[in-house]
């Protein structure tokens, strides 16, 4: 048993930190990570750090003697775009925890632990983007529900402790699992708020919560005790709700990535935005919808707006294709599973030209993951079976090969098979460095393009079909936006350039009602049945 006292969670995130920091990690024979999903919101972000907590501190308190694994958490996101996450940083900073006690995708060499590192999922069921080549995953933990003839149910069964029960927020689940262990005033305060945030305070119109989410607040209340509590529940929705919806800073594009999801289908490249306020109160203007339309060929923006236990959403789709906008808009108005409700509002909104279409979405309890699965059997599955590559991560590299041989990316573990997921951070934080060495390329003279040759080696980075760089070379700047026409100008004569030296050098409810309990330690599943296998749940 160890002598020392328990640590409390900021001293052990400051830890685990400068443990990464030192690189001291091969020191230890095993590590395990705790790892949330790629958008990183405040529930995936607290479920893996206070489980990481748990099971570091639980496995310490059980040894005679110091353990042989250590556990980290780690963010599923770039250090450069924890700034994006206004609520997730003001609910952290309430309890003493900045970016500096926080482990960031970008900060973990995963190559040189690969054959002692194991997983714990947290917040999803599926390793997407940078850790998608994992394949030491041992728990997860997680609330989206899933069809029982989803391909990756296959790939669960390798998993040996597995709780996948559709609640309203992971950090229910999570404080089921630790809530007798945990003492820690800032781990309890975040678990509870975190279950508010999500299902927004238990409003029935939203439809989120659960008897379990019900309970487990219940319970976190009491053990925080009146000492504990600092707001009521409805003052802490409201903070974390502003706090979200602080995005004055912003950019355009900041804004799009703060919450995206890239899905790919038969019609191409689909970028799925989830806003903190409504589509009309931002994009109601003709520079942020040049901008809109100046990421992407197809977008489905959705909006949110949340006062008290008031919803209000609205949707929009832009399309450069005619067809494209009315084929998805004509989907959605048409939807029955589920019925959006949709409607036409000119006074709300005009749009720039044409290739715009906004509504106001009367089914406030229809969120994106409801919608990302319509837009799948709208649009088809994309053309090929495999899994799109994508040649850009943080660093540039694969996470586990070091290669730049693009990720492979399985299926979305939110939506079903038909949708691919794009490693997102990678395409919006990395299409700027792509393009600036593209450009420095230009500088170094045709002397040097004929010395290097025009023949791609397979780790130099390339560009697939259906990313923001393809066709008209559509640049994400980190936010800043130069003149289309200049940076078109450039690469054209960067292209001439290559082709000069290419020619002078070488050749070129608690429980979801259709639950199943697994025989494996600690697993709930919740797989839709046969009969309506089709329905869509939160």
């Amino acid at each position: 048993m160890m002598d020392r006292p328990e640590e409390t969670l900021r001293e052990y995130l400051r830890m685990t930190k400068k443990t990464v920091l030192d690189k001291d990690l091969d020191k230890f024979p095993r590590v395990h990570i705790v790892v949330g999903n790629e958008a990183c919101d405040l529930d995936s972000c607290v479920s893996a750090l206070i489980y990481a907590y748990y099971i570091q501190t639980s496995e310490e308190r059980q040894a005679k003697s110091r353990v042989d694994r250590f556990t980290i958490p780690l963010l599923n996101i770039p250090q450069e775009d924890f700034t994006l996450k206004s609520e997730v940083r003001f609910a952290l900073k309430k309890q003493g925890i900045d970016e500096s006690c926080l482990i960031f995708l970008d900060e973990v060499q995963l190559l040189p632990l690969a054959s002692k590192v194991d997983f714990t999922l947290v917040d999803h069921h599926v390793p997407t983007g940078k850790l998608a080549q994992m394949k030491a995953v041992t728990e997860i933990v997680d609330h989206h529900p899933f069809q029982q003839q989803h391909p990756d149910a296959l790939y669960l069964k390798n998993v040996k402790k597995r709780t996948i029960e559709a609640v309203g927020s992971c950090a229910t689940l999570i404080a089921e699992k630790v809530l007798g262990w945990l003492t820690d005033k800032g781990a309890l305060t975040l678990l509870y708020e975190t279950i508010i945030l999500d299902t927004v305070n238990f409003s029935p119109s939203a439809k989120k919560a659960t008897a379990k989410d019900v309970d487990m607040a219940d319970k976190l209340e009491a053990k925080l005790g009146k000492s504990g509590l600092k707001a009521s529940r409805a003052d802490i929705l409201a903070q974390l709700n502003d706090a979200k919806s602080d995005v004055g800073s912003l950019s355009t594009a900041q804004l799009l990535r703060k919450d995206v999801k890239m899905l790919s289908s038969a019609a191409g490249t689909v970028m799925v935005s989830s806003l903190p306020i409504l589509v009309k109160d931002y994009f109601n203007d003709e520079k942020r919808q040049q901008e809109l339309r100046q990421l992407t060929q197809l977008a489905v923006v959705l909006g949110v707006s949340i006062k008290s236990k008031n919803i209000s959403r609205d949707l929009l789709v832009y399309a450069a294709d005619a067809n494209l906008l009315s084929k998805v808009s004509g989907g959605l108005l048409r939807s029955t599973n589920p019925p959006l409700s949709l409607a036409t509002s000119e006074a709300a909104f005009r749009p720039s030209n044409e290739n715009f279409r906004y509504y106001s979405q009367t089914n406030v309890a229809a969120s994106r993951k409801q919608i990302l699965p319509l837009l799948a059997d709208i649009l088809g599955e994309a053309a090929s079976a495999s899994p799109p590559k994508s040649p850009f991560t943080s660093e540039g590299t694969s996470a586990f090969t070091g290669a730049n041989s693009g990720t492979v990316t399985p299926p979305n573990s939110y939506i079903g098979q038909s949708f691919l997921q794009h490693d997102t951070h990678a395409i919006f934080a990395g299409v700027n460095r792509k393009m600036q060495q593209e450009l420095e390329t230009t500088g170094r003279g045709q002397k040097e393009e004929a010395e290097m040759g025009s023949s791609r080696t397979p780790n130099e980075p390339f560009t697939p079909s259906n990313t923001f760089v393809d066709e008209s070379a559509r640049i994400l700047m980190r936010g800043k936006f130069q003149d289309n026409n200049e940076l078109q100008s450039k690469v054209e004569r960067l292209k001439l350039q290559r082709e000069g030296a290419s020619a002078s050098g070488s050749a070129q409810s608690s429980r979801h009602p259709s639950a199943i309990n697994d025989d494996r330690e600690g697993a709930v599943f919740h797989m839709d049945d046969e009969t309506d296998s089709n329905q869509r749940k939160e």
